[in-house]
């Protein structure tokens, strides 16, 4: 999404928001206990938790550089 806020599903199964368009848009990330690098740390393990704050921070620190590269974009620009 292009708003400051990051939404994530956590699920132990194969439901996925991103194969549901009404619920894909609303979807940054899934984390799904079935994940090579989640298994078997299935809910309610905070391995998932903790795979799913990763990826949380993975995106956050993406957004934060793409911001960054923007403002220079436009300090350069004018």
């Amino acid at each position: 999404s292009s708003s400051n806020i990051i939404i994530g599903a956590i699920t132990n199964g194969k439901g996925n928001p991103f194969q549901m368009p009404s619920l894909c848009p609303y979807f940054d990330f899934l984390i799904s206990g079935e994940d090579e690098d989640v298994f078997p740390h299935r809910k309610p393990s905070p391995g998932i938790y903790n795979a799913s704050l990763d990826r949380y921070h993975s995106i956050l620190q993406q957004q934060q550089e793409e911001e960054k590269s923007n403002d220079n974009t436009s300090v350069a620009a004018a």
